[in-house]
């Protein structure tokens, strides 16, 4: 989407504003398949030393998700919650390399009986139910809510202005 693949560069929304907004320079930082997460850290490394005037952040259902994981198409950072209340550690950091990350996965797999996978979800799911303990959703929104706030204020450290563009599903 922000990247444009499978179109031209004339095609991309970057170039599109370039157009609309006469004498302004827009650098397309798009990256297939990053989450929300990366898009964060890509930002914090590269991004803010431009001082841009305006961060176009655009938000498709799947990014959501992708903050959520260790490895998604390639190993990748992960956010997780401190244990003290509203901070958070970067996890998988230096992301592994492939070949390291695909043994990982390998032991764990082969380490892990199916029948004790499902017996340790559905415990969880009945502690959720039960107990009210905090839910896997209910972290994944606390973890978005403290990458889009850090973005944010890093923007407007840079002198920037942030504008979230929600992408739909195509269904």
């Amino acid at each position: 989407f922000t990247f444009g693949s499978e179109v031209s560069t004339d095609e991309t929304y970057s170039r599109a504003m370039e157009l609309l907004l006469c004498r302004t320079e827009v650098l397309n930082m798009g990256v297939g398949g990053y989450g929300l997460d990366q898009a964060f850290l890509k930002f914090r490394m590269i991004g803010a030393k431009y001082q841009p005037d305006f961060v176009v952040l655009g938000v498709h259902p799947p990014n959501y998700e992708r903050a959520s994981v260790r490895f998604f198409t390639y190993a990748k950072p992960l956010f997780l919650p401190s244990p003290s209340k509203g901070s958070f550690t970067i996890d998988n950091q230096p992301v592994p390399k492939p070949q390291n990350e695909l043994a990982r996965i390998r032991q764990q797999l082969r380490s892990e009986f199916y029948v004790f996978a499902l017996l340790r979800n559905a415990f969880l799911h009945l502690r959720w139910k039960i107990f009210g303990a905090i839910t896997f959703l209910d972290r994944v929104d606390q973890i978005i809510d403290h990458i889009l706030s850090a973005l944010k204020k890093d923007v407007e450290i840079a002198g920037g202005r942030l504008l979230i563009v929600q992408i739909p599903m195509g269904d």
